[in-house]
């Protein structure tokens, strides 16, 4: 698997900084049929938050990922329910809210799984 990622001053992440990265899968890691999806994941520190910059970003990732990875056919990226903020910068990215996963983690210093909202972009309804 291939991790690209886009670091606030190119270094790693620390808290209070942000991050976008993409996860594909590559094909050679899979013997019997080819992958075609990646995952989307997204962290803005949170003095960031309200200022258009993930929008901006994903924007800018989705924009040119389709035709960079060609095999890509779709992106995915799972969203805390509670988290209403992040499931809007999708949206007007162009992503699809495809539905619930109940229990599908376990968050950090949580003792229990919580439910996320799993949201698809195409490469076929990319407009960007």
């Amino acid at each position: 698997m291939e991790r690209i990622s886009s670091k606030s001053d190119g270094k790693e992440i620390e808290e209070g900084s942000s991050e976008i990265s993409l996860r594909r899968f590559d094909p050679s890691d899979v013997d019997d049929f080819m992958v075609c999806r990646g995952e989307l994941e997204c962290a803005i520190a949170t003095k960031y938050w309200g200022q258009r910059i993930a929008t901006q970003a994903l924007k800018m990732v989705v924009s040119s990922i389709f035709s960079e990875w060609p095999y890509l056919q779709r992106l995915e990226a799972v969203v805390y329910v509670e988290n209403p903020g992040c499931q809007r910068v999708l949206e007007k990215v162009g992503f699809q809210r495809e539905g619930v996963l109940s229990k599908f983690l376990i968050k950090k210093g949580r003792a229990v799984a919580v439910d996320v909202v799993m949201f698809s972009l195409l490469s076929t309804h990319s407009k960007l």
